[in-house]
């Protein structure tokens, strides 16, 4: 397991986009495809698409940092972690969370076994791939309301840059004010959605959201 990463943040991150398409070294595309569609027949909610590829992160010593992406697709991702469910594969995907509290309590989800990784444990709602057409601070918004039926009550302000090492991804880490859960969620990821006032009590818990914890204080 790669070693994990918490980093602070005063501003967003730059991103710096590298041309091409990123591939796994060595990989086989007839049997990614042959994996991703036995993926698919396991789970139909899965779908292909474009997501970014961390390359590398540089710190600039200003509260701010730098990530080098490359577009790539999400069955290289899925079909790591459905070969590699005890490490992460090659992919190094880069997506969002948040950090979302309501008058009643932070916003957290317990995990569908169904989940390709942390299935039956309890995160931090919402999160997600980061598209590459996408600004992270509406993509987290949208995986929020998604997640969870909630409206926010202001904007979502970059916080933190995390790396979970358990299962390679990296993620912008966003703090929203919301007005609460309205109703059952959409979602498919979550066997149950609660406002929590405690998260520490939510277990057992997903590495990322044991890391994040910290940051869930008034």
């Amino acid at each position: 397991m790669d070693q994990d990463r918490l980093i602070p943040l005063r501003r967003p991150p730059r991103l710096l986009v590298e041309p091409g398409l990123w591939v796994p070294p060595g990989a086989d595309l007839d049997a990614v495809d042959r994996a991703f569609q036995a993926a698919c027949r396991d789970n139909p909610r899965l779908h292909d698409g474009p997501i970014w590829h961390v390359l590398s992160h540089s710190r600039d010593g200003h509260g701010g940092v730098t990530l080098h992406l490359m577009e790539s697709a999400y069955r290289f991702q899925a079909v790591a972690r459905r070969e590699h469910r005890d490490r992460p594969g090659p992919a190094r995907p880069l997506g969002v969370k948040c950090l979302a509290r309501s008058p009643r309590g932070w916003l957290m989800g317990r995990r569908s076994l169904r989940s390709l990784t942390y299935g039956g444990l309890w995160e931090f709602l919402g999160g997600g791939s980061l598209h590459p057409a996408e600004e992270p601070g509406a993509a987290a918004l949208r995986e929020l309301r998604e997640e969870s039926g909630a409206q926010a009550a202001g904007p979502a302000v970059p916080v933190a840059l995390l790396f979970d090492g358990q299962v390679g991804t990296w993620d912008i880490v966003h703090r929203v004010e919301v007005h609460g859960v309205t109703g059952d969620p959409a979602s498919w990821e979550h066997e149950e959605v609660v406002e929590e006032a405690e998260p520490a009590r939510r277990e057992p818990a997903s590495r990322a959201t044991v890391l994040l914890r910290p940051l869930a204080v008034e």
